[in-house]
């Protein structure tokens, strides 16, 4: 019970980054949801992050990086099953004082409180999706240059993520109430994840090449490099319809454009994604593989706070608690 007279049980709490502006109908949509679902207290509920406040400011890339951050996330929202908290998200107050409150010590505290529930819980205790979203800034520097190397540390400072693996595995093996089919079923995600982000799309730009590399004259004369060609054209026709698809949904989920853009800037928005294969290696593997080696060797990263400037107006991304 709080000095108010509230009870612990009938209180929610919204950790947002300071940039975060919610949708008209989230509190109606949080409140609804947790009065309604199965175990209220045993979830977490995580909106669709959208990096949109400032979409129109920053460059291409910076675009294209910001964009497929908010497709990931609506495609974990449609796994519930494999969803972790992210960033902005809410939850139960008497929880939160159960699992006592975020880590103050941890970079990824925000995917790290998921975790504490999951044990405290003994394995039952879920993200559950809010089909409503929050918009955020997307990386936007003093110049290009500033862009993309804020960028960069943004992802590896996400990637650093993987830090959790040393923290949760043993918990697991320490709670004997858990059963031993969760323990191994989400402890493979989680190392199934930070693998393929460090290396996913630097197997599927090298992958085809490597047996005409290794295989010489005689590959070339094997039955899988006359179809080799014929499989590839089907693989690459698959990937260039959805990246279609991506670019009719990133325009149809795009904020209005700002008066002071012209219509050049709209088009912008179509042909940035030339810039996806860039996107995928420098600021998808290189960032998790660096965390990662960091981690490796013991050179242990400090929070670094992420500046995004909104019309000459900075924005320091750091979390606060709205109760």
């Amino acid at each position: 019970m709080t000095e108010l007279g509230i009870a612990y049980d009938n209180i929610l709490v919204s950790n947002f980054d300071c940039d975060t502006t919610v949708s008209k109908n989230y509190f109606a949509h949080l409140t609804f949801d947790f009065l309604t679902i199965y175990k209220p207290h045993q979830a977490s509920y995580q909106p669709m992050p959208m990096f949109h406040n400032n979409i129109w400011d920053t460059p291409a890339i910076a675009r294209v990086i910001a964009i497929s951050s908010s497709f990931w996330q609506l495609v974990e929202a449609s796994r519930p099953y494999r969803l972790v908290t992210f960033s902005s998200h809410s939850m139960s107050y008497k929880t939160l004082v159960d699992v006592g409150f975020w880590r103050r010590d941890l970079i990824p505290e925000d995917s790290y409180i998921f975790w504490q529930c999951f044990n405290h819980f003994n394995g039952d205790y879920r993200t559950h999706p809010l089909f409503t979203v929050v918009s955020m800034d997307a990386v936007l520097g003093d110049s290009y240059l500033g862009t993309l190397i804020a960028q960069y540390k943004q992802k590896r400072r996400w990637a650093w993520g993987a830090i959790q693996i040393s923290l949760v595995f043993p918990a697991f093996a320490k709670n004997k109430k858990m059963p031993v089919w969760k323990k191994l079923l989400y402890g493979y995600r989680m190392i199934e994840g930070y693998y393929f982000w460090a290396t996913a799309s630097i197997m599927i730009a090298l992958l085809g090449w490597l047996p005409l590399i290794f295989g010489g004259n005689r590959f070339g004369t094997t039955v899988l490099a006359l179809n080799l060609p014929v499989m590839t054209r089907a693989i690459m026709s698959i990937a260039t319809f959805f990246l279609i698809f991506s670019v009719y949904v990133s325009l149809v989920l795009l904020p209005k454009r700002p008066k002071e853009y012209g219509r050049w800037k709209s088009f912008s928005m179509v042909w940035q994604w030339i810039f996806s294969p860039i996107v995928s290696s420098v600021f998808g593997s290189f960032p998790a593989i660096d965390a990662q080696t960091r981690l490796m060797f013991g050179k242990y990263m400090e929070f670094w706070v992420t500046p995004k400037f909104r019309k000459h107006e900075v924005i320091l991304e750091k979390e606060i608690v709205i109760k």
